[in-house]
């Protein structure tokens, strides 16, 4: 999921007693240094795994992210034998023209 704006402020207002008594079975809690390291390894919640800039994601497990730190991936292509392939650009050639992009695995 990828969101433009503070996932709260996308409540609507009628729901938003209903969102704060349930947030913390869905959400980590973060309200004291304690629940937050808790929280950060407590399966079944859901957590920030990224932000930055920018996204162009392909399919499930083929992405490219942009920002403060990049992060990529593409399934079954070998990251390390890539690395010069698999850019920001190849992705958004990818994605504009229906160019495909072509890796090597050892």
């Amino acid at each position: 999921m990828a969101l433009t704006d503070d996932f709260e402020k996308l409540i609507k207002p009628e729901t938003r007693g209903d969102f704060e008594k349930h947030k913390n079975e869905w959400f980590p809690r973060t309200d004291t240094d304690e629940h937050k390291a808790y929280d950060k390894r407590k399966p079944g919640l859901f957590k920030l795994e990224w932000s930055g800039n920018g996204m162009i994601a392909l399919s499930s497990k083929t992405y490219y992210c942009w920002g403060a730190s990049d992060k990529f991936s593409s399934k079954s292509a070998q990251k390390a034998r890539n690395k010069q392939i698999l850019t920001k650009e190849a992705y958004k050639r990818c994605l504009d023209k229906n160019e495909t992009i072509s890796c090597q695995n050892k």
